[in-house]
């Protein structure tokens, strides 16, 4: 890669980002494509050489942004040859004056309900009222999900009606300065989860981050217990509520199934609240098994 690629590309840690950089570097993105170019080569031929039931494996060109954009567009390709949409019944003429199905868009008249086929038929669509693309959008953090780890965990803050302890988050660590402001805006300021950390017009509205797609009834986030500034105390809270009286005994058949157990209270076990548990632990006992059989 050049220079400028190695540099844009030193600082960017996860798929995500690395996605997302490219989309606006149009260096970084022509200078991946060439990188991987040598390895999908090498990959394809080891796969070619590859046979099932006396057929060859064989591979496929990758989808460029335009077969991409075009994937879920309704028509058939039109070749007599493809073997996925069959040849067009309808006659050459007919056919060629279809357009593509259009995607979903509300109705001018009711934004409640959708426009009829007759109006949005070759109006230049979208797919930005997709109904599952809405819904991703609507349940999607303004930032990236890879920001939202243990590892950039930089503060805690209290939600002011449940009393819930939440995570605040950060790419890089706080500066001097930003940790001030931080600290400020933690005594001052009166958080509810799923509202944002500080007001846009702060200096750290695009710095530190607290997950908004989030409310009361929420348990705690396993990053509160795994981050560094966490401490042996807060594996004494509940996972369910956050307070920390009455804990419940983790029955030892949990113990030894899984690796993780998260606190219980005990209202919140008699409010039909289950011990929380992560990390099943692998027995291998059909392994076991088989070996003895085996003997």
């Amino acid at each position: 890669m050049s220079p400028e690629s190695e540099t844009a590309f030193a600082k960017l840690d996860t798929l995500d980002e690395i996605r997302a950089a490219a989309k606006t570097n149009e260096t970084l993105r022509s200078d991946l494509c060439k990188c991987i170019t040598h390895v999908q080569q090498i990959l394809e031929g080891r796969t070619e050489k590859l046979v099932l039931h006396d057929e060859p494996f064989q591979c496929y060109g990758p989808a460029d942004k335009t077969m991409i954009d075009e994937f879920f567009n309704i028509k058939k390709c039109g070749q007599s040859s493809c073997t996925i949409c069959q040849s067009v019944r309808l006659p050459d003429n007919i056919f060629d004056s279809l357009d593509w199905l259009p995607d979903p868009i509300p109705s001018t008249m009711d934004k409640d309900h959708y426009a009829n086929f007759q109006t949005a038929y070759r109006s230049g669509t979208t797919e930005q009222y997709r109904p599952t693309l809405m819904t991703t959008m609507a349940n999607s953090e303004r930032v990236p999900l890879s920001i939202f780890t243990n590892t950039r965990v930089r503060e805690f803050i209290q939600c002011f009606q449940c009393e819930k302890i939440r995570c605040l988050y950060s790419e890089r660590a706080l500066s001097a300065e930003d940790k001030i402001a931080c600290q400020v805006a933690i005594d001052d300021w009166d958080y509810s989860c799923g509202s944002p950390f500080v007001p846009e017009d702060n200096i750290l509205y695009d710095k530190v981050f607290v997950r908004e797609k989030i409310n009361c009834e929420m348990p705690m986030e396993l990053a509160y217990y795994s981050c560094q500034k966490s401490n042996t105390n807060n594996c004494d809270t509940c996972y369910w509520c956050e307070h920390d009286n009455e804990l419940v005994e983790p029955p030892e058949s949990l113990k030894l199934k899984y690796k993780s157990l998260f606190s219980c209270c005990i209202l919140c076990r008699s409010a039909g609240k289950d011990i929380f548990a992560r990390g099943e632990i692998k027995t291998h006992t059909r392994a076991a098994k088989k070996r003895k059989i085996g003997n």
